[in-house]
């Protein structure tokens, strides 16, 4: 009977720990994904949580609200992420500013990440406006931009020594009409992962396997 008591009352605290594997992550906005805290949601064995967000503008530009942005999540088992969508354009003496934290986290048992990534879509200039996306993060730095007298840098990667996390990202991404104009729709963040060992040596063990084959057959010949 004790035993029993004792299983129910285990199996109570299992279910309420908070230790439970978060929901998966679908697409929403960002206050759908602020939503989550500390909680946050899965892609994969990556779990990114800790949403926060600040947005501002000035020249009469109207500042995105967290439920202005939509967030789409990357499935790439080897390469996961997120992509931010919204309608960052600034005008003639126009500005946008949106400050994007999260965390991620490699659960239990997952692959390693390598590498950070980001890359920015839909944008451009007309003439001198400015588009740039500045990524502070707590293992390097990541910037993007389209700027008339600097050139163009849409895509930007940062290798990284394996780690399990967390891994926080502060980024931010403004736009600045100046006298002309500025746009970007998108940004994507991407967590490579470091193949295992043991996939690392089954691929070498299928190739060997592949070699010893062909000069089987050859030798039948």
């Amino acid at each position: 009977m004790i035993k029993k008591i004792l299983l129910v009352v285990g199996l109570f605290f299992l279910g309420s720990s908070p230790l439970m594997a978060a929901p998966l992550l679908t697409p929403g906005t960002l206050a759908d994904y602020i939503a989550l805290g500390a909680g946050g949601g899965q892609i994969g064995d990556k779990l990114f949580y800790g949403f926060t967000y600040a947005g501002s503008g000035f020249g009469g530009a109207v500042p995105i609200p967290a439920t202005g942005i939509s967030v789409i999540p990357i499935t790439d088992p080897l390469n996961p992420g997120l992509l931010f969508n919204a309608p960052w354009t600034a005008g003639p003496g126009q500005g946008l500013d949106s400050l994007i934290s999260f965390s991620v986290l490699v659960l239990s048992g997952g692959a390693q990440i390598g590498d950070i990534s980001a890359t920015m879509v839909g944008y451009g200039i007309v003439p001198n406006g400015v588009v740039a996306v500045a990524e502070t993060t707590t293992v390097g730095n990541l910037l993007l931009y389209d700027d008339s007298t600097l050139g163009v840098v849409a895509h930007d990667e940062l290798s990284i020594p394996p780690t399990m996390g967390p891994i926080i990202v502060y980024k931010d991404i403004s736009v600045n009409g100046n006298f002309g104009l500025a746009t970007v729709s998108g940004v994507i963040n991407q967590f490579s992962e470091v193949p295992e060992p043991a996939t690392i040596l089954l691929l070498g063990s299928g190739l060997i396997g592949l070699v010893g084959y062909g000069r089987k057959k050859f030798f039948k010949k």
